[in-house]
C-alpha cells in the first residue's frame, strides 16, 4: 500500500522496518560499502538533526568526510550547490525531499541526476513528504529512501518506519545489521547468517504488528483519497 499508493513504487521495494534513523543507519551503511573507495558524504546544513547526526557518525567510524552543503531555510536545497559539492570522491547524497522546519520541496530528480552523473547514490528522508506531496522516486531514479509513518499518514507515535530500495539494488547492498527476519530459511533458526534475495532482507527483527496495522490503514486512506487531491500542484505530479 505505501509503495504503490503513496511512493509510486513497486511491489518488493519498500518495507515497514524500524525507525527512521536505524533506516537511514542501515540504508547509508549499505550504500557506503557499496562504494568503498569513495571517502565523501554530501549532505546540507538544513537537514533533519537526527540524519545528520547518523551520518556524521557514519564519517567518524570509518573516516570519511562529511560534506555539509549550506542551504536557505526558506528556499531550501539548491540544486547547483549540491551539483558544486560532487566528485568522483562522494559515495553518498543524503538530503531531505521535504524541508522540516519551512516545507521547502528538494528538486529529486535534478539532485539524484547529479548524483549519479558522478557515480554516487542518493538516499531520500522522506518523513515530511510521503502522505503531503508527490515523491518523484520512479521518475528521479532515486536509489534509496527512508521514512516515518506517524505524520502525514497518520499511524501515530511508535508506528514503524519504512524503507525504500530500488528493485536493481536489492542483490548489490548488504545493511549492516543482520537480523533474524532477514534470514532465507528464518525459522530453521541456521548457524549463519543468508538473507532472502528481496526487499525483506532489510528487516532486523520483530516488528510491531499493532503499530505496522496502523500505518497501512493510514496508508490506505491516503491512497483512497489519491495524493494529486492532497496536493494539487500538477508540477509536482508524475
Amino acid at each position: 500500500m505505501i509503495a504503490a499508493g503513496v511512493l509510486g513504487v513497486g511491489d518488493g521495494e519498500v518495507v515497514l522496518s524500524d525507525s527512521s534513523s536505524v533506516n537511514l543507519f542501515k540504508l547509508a551503511s549499505a550504500a557506503l560499502d557499496a562504494n568503498p573507495h569513495r571517502i565523501v558524504i554530501v549532505t546540507d546544513d538544513d537537514n533533519f538533526p537526527t540524519d545528520r547526526y547518523v551520518l556524521e557518525g557514519l564519517a567518524s567510524a570509518r573516516n570519511l568526510d562529511l560534506r555539509v552543503v549550506r542551504t536557505d531555510i526558506d528556499e531550501g536545497i539548491d540544486p547547483a550547490r549540491v551539483a558544486s559539492a560532487l566528485g568522483d570522491d562522494v559515495a553518498l547524497v543524503c538530503l531531505s525531499h521535504v524541508a522540516y522546519r519551512s516545507g521547502a520541496i528538494a528538486d529529486m530528480v535534478a539532485i539524484t541526476t547529479a548524483a549519479h552523473r558522478v557515480g554516487a547514490l542518493t538516499l531520500w528522508d522522506l518523513c515530511h513528504s510521503a502522505g503531503s506531496v508527490p515523491v518523484p522516486l520512479r521518475e528521479s531514479g532515486a536509489d534509496l529512501a527512508v521514512g516515518c509513518t506517524y505524520k502525514y499518514l497518520n499511524a501515530g507515535p511508535g508506528a514503524p518506519a519504512f524503507l525504500y530500495v530500488r528493485r536493481d539494488l536489492q542483490q548489490r547492498l548488504r545493511q549492516p545489521i543482520w537480523g533474524w527476519f532477514g534470514q532465507r530459511d528464518q525459522f530453521a533458526m541456521g548457524a549463519g547468517y543468508d538473507p532472502v534475495e528481496s526487499i525483506g532482507c532489510f528487516q532486523v527483527g520483530t516488528p510491531p504488528i499493532l503499530g505496522g496495522y496502523a500505518a497501512l490503514e493510514g496508508a490506505r486512506i491516503t491512497a483512497e483519497a489519491g495524493i494529486q487531491n492532497l496536493y494539487p500542484d500538477q508540477r509536482l505530479l508524475p
